[in-house]
């Protein structure tokens, strides 16, 4: 078997057998989350089909370094390489083992021949997202689930021990502890809402583990979504550039992507692009038309002239929705923090006041 240069180390020879060995000294207690290790798998294709290799010996050498569902998943992908199944119909076949946009990007640079520019692309974006701070999805869901989880404890426990406590105090001659009292009223309301933030909670769990979950709910709200969503557009636009900066059609760029993206919408709007051009509509105008683009932004690529400088206009036009859908995501995040903090507090002092508050009226009666 040829082994190349880049990916040497990770084999050992076995008598006549060549086996994948692990380079790293553990696997439990591994930097990458899966964003990293699904760019790591793209970069391991890209040296797969610059040197010819054979995918299926070194996808399975690249699974025994993950740990997890994503180790399985690519375990499932090498098993279906090696009973035959092209690589992109195995990707496709294979929830979560690359990101939507990256199996659609694959499948479009494999029917269009571009797969050294597509695979370049993916190389100057990780390396400008490793330059920028971008939104930590990740931390941001950890940080609202570690919230919510105090707020449900501290009311299931409020809600379990305030009646004991009045049943206690109330046995005090000529008390009434009226401040816990209108508390358990108020938490016999607020019950129902914790367990539904609990249930949300768990909801949000499975959503992250559950590849056809999340599938459902991004296609429900994609849907449902009135403005447009900066992000998927910078990712179609983006990967739409490669083809038109190697002279490929745009017509035929336009049907496959119709035919194999992952937001119904945008195959809509796709479909909706491509029947304009078949009727004699000029490519960018109708890309307008459907939604996808701006009539500035179409006139600035119709205008721009040869196929590569279209290229590069199109990663420009991508650039500016990524920086606007970044935009709003630190905005939301910056409003939804101190929402959360406020509402917290307010539970700490309505409870500090209640409990406080009887415990003071205890004393001054005793006294």
């Amino acid at each position: 078997m040829k082994t190349s240069i880049f990916l040497r180390p990770i084999f050992a020879r076995d008598g006549n057998r060549v086996r994948p060995s692990r380079w790293r000294l553990s696997r439990w207690f591994l930097p990458e989350d899966l964003e990293t290790s699904q760019h790591g798998l793209l970069s391991l294709l890209d040296v797969i089909h610059r040197e010819s290799l054979d995918p299926a010996t070194y996808i399975d050498a690249f699974a025994i370094e993950q740990r997890g569902t994503y180790c399985r998943c690519v375990q499932s992908l090498a098993r279906r390489l090696r009973e035959g199944v092209p690589l992109i119909d195995a990707i496709e076949q294979t929830p979560n083992v690359l990101s939507d946009d990256m199996v659609v990007s694959l499948r479009l640079a494999d029917q269009s021949g571009t797969l050294n520019p597509m695979h370049a692309l993916y190389r100057r974006s990780r390396y400008a997202e490793a330059m920028e701070q971008r939104f930590d999805w990740a931390g941001f869901r950890f940080y609202w689930i570690v919230v919510g989880s105090v707020v449900i404890i501290l009311l299931l426990l409020l809600s379990t021990i305030t009646n004991p406590v009045i049943r206690f105090l109330s046995k005090v001659e000529g008390y009434a502890p009226y401040l816990l009292q209108r508390m358990s009223e108020n938490l016999k309301y607020l019950g129902p809402i914790a367990w539904l933030f609990l249930f949300s909670v768990l909801l949000s769990i499975a959503f992250g583990w559950s590849f056809r979950l999340r599938q459902w709910i991004r296609n429900l709200a994609s849907g449902w979504r009135v403005s447009k969503d900066q992000n998927a557009i910078s990712k179609l636009l983006r990967i739409l550039s490669v083809p038109v900066a190697s002279g490929r059609p745009v017509t035929a760029a336009l049907s496959t992507l119709a035919k194999y993206h992952y937001q119904a919408k945008t195959r809509s709007a796709l479909l909706l692009a491509r029947n304009e051009i078949e009727h004699g509509a000029e490519p960018w105008s109708s890309l307008a038309l459907a939604g996808l683009l701006t009539p500035e932004e179409s006139h600035a690529i119709h205008v721009s002239g040869d196929p590569v400088s279209q290229g590069w206009v199109l990663r420009r036009i991508a650039d500016e929705h990524e920086r606007q859908y970044r935009h709003q995501c630190n905005l939301w995040s910056s409003i939804a923090n101190p929402i959360m903090v406020l509402l917290v507090g307010a539970i700490v002092l309505w409870v500090a006041y209640a409990i406080l508050g009887s415990v003071y009226r205890l004393v001054v009666h005793l006294s």
